[in-house]
C-alpha cells in the first residue's frame, strides 16, 4: 500500500505552481505582485490534494484541474484577458505534468508520480529544500538576468527632450522585455500621462487624439524627424504596436542610460510607481 504524505503533496505542488506562474507573467509581459503568485500558488497546492486523493477518471481530473487553472488565474492576474492567460497556464501546467509522466513512465524516478494532474514526490525534507533553493536561484539568474535585484526597488528615472524634462518612479520587472528592433534599446514602458510633461504640445495632442499609434507614427516622424518610433509588441493576451519616444538623455538612479520610453496604451500602477523597467 502506498503512503502519501500530505505535507510533501503540497510543498511538491506549492513550488512548481509559483514557477510556473511566474513563467506565466513573464511571457505575457505583465506585472504581477509576488504575493498574488504566492497566493495563487498556494490555491493551486491546496486544490491539488483532492485532485490526487480522490479516485477521478481521466475526464473529471482534467475538467476540475482547467477549473483550478481558471481560479488561479483570476486570483493571480485578475479579469483582464482572462481567456488567453487561462489558456497559456494550462497549456505550461499539462506540459509540465506531462514531463513529469514521462520521466515517471521511462522509470528515471520511482519516488516521482502523477496522478489526477497533482505531482508527488516522496522526497526527505533536505532534498525539498535544496531543490526549492536550486529552484528559486535558476529562476533569479534566468528572469533577473543574473543580477541580485531585490523585489520592490525603484528606479528613478529622468528623462529630457527638446528642453522638457520628465522624472517618475519605474518598477523593476523581468517580464519586460520589449526592445527596438533595430537599435536594440530596452524600453521603459510607461502610460501617456507620464509623458505628456515630455512632449512638444503639438505631438501629445495629435498622441492623445489618435487611439492607433501607426496612424499618428508618420505625422509625427514629419514633426520631429528621429524623435518616435513604432515597436511590435505581443502577449498571450494579444499583439500591436507600441508608439516610444527617444529623449536626448535618459538617466535611471543617478546614471546615463540609453533606454526610449514607450507609451502604454493603460495607465501603470506597480506597487507606487507609475512605469516598469526591465532588468
Amino acid at each position: 500500500m502506498k503512503v502519501v504524505y500530505i505535507d510533501l503533496l503540497f510543498i511538491t505542488n506549492l513550488i512548481p505552481d509559483y514557477l510556473l506562474l511566474r513563467l506565466t507573467s513573464v511571457l505575457l509581459g505583465r506585472f504581477v505582485r509576488p504575493w498574488r503568485m504566492a497566493l495563487g500558488a498556494v490555491f493551486a497546492a491546496v486544490c491539488a490534494l483532492p485532485l490526487y486523493l480522490l479516485p477521478l477518471s481521466v475526464y473529471s481530473a482534467l475538467l476540475a484541474k482547467a477549473a483550478v487553472c481558471a481560479l488561479v488565474c483570476l486570483i493571480t492576474f485578475g479579469r483582464q484577458k482572462l481567456t488567453g492567460v487561462c489558456t497559456l497556464f494550462c497549456g505550461m501546467s499539462f506540459a509540465f505534468a506531462g514531463a513529469v509522466s514521462a520521466v515517471c513512465w521511462l522509470g528515471i524516478s520511482d519516488r516521482i508520480s502523477v496522478h489526477g494532474t497533482s505531482l508527488y514526490a516522496n522526497l526527505s525534507l533536505p532534498m525539498l529544500c535544496c531543490a526549492a533553493v536550486l529552484a528559486y536561484c535558476l529562476m533569479r539568474l534566468v528572469f533577473a538576468g543574473g543580477r541580485a535585484q531585490r523585489g520592490g526597488k525603484k528606479v528613478t528615472v529622468q528623462a529630457s527632450l527638446l528642453g522638457r524634462e520628465v522624472r517618475f518612479c519605474a518598477y523593476p520587472d523581468s517580464g519586460n522585455l520589449l526592445r527596438e528592433p533595430f537599435s536594440g534599446k530596452a524600453v521603459i514602458v510607461t502610460s501617456l500621462s507620464q509623458c505628456l510633461p515630455l512632449l512638444p504640445p503639438d505631438a501629445a495632442e495629435i498622441i492623445a487624439a489618435e487611439s492607433m499609434p501607426h496612424l499618428c507614427f508618420e505625422r509625427l516622424c514629419r514633426m520631429y524627424p528621429r524623435i518616435f518610433s513604432l515597436i511590435p509588441y505581443s502577449t498571450a493576451g494579444g499583439s500591436g504596436l507600441m508608439l516610444c519616444i527617444r529623449p536626448q538623455k535618459v538617466i535611471t538612479d543617478g546614471k546615463k542610460d540609453d533606454r526610449v520610453i514607450g507609451i502604454s496604451p493603460e495607465e501603470i500602477t506597480a506597487d507606487g510607481c507609475t512605469a516598469i523597467i526591465g532588468v
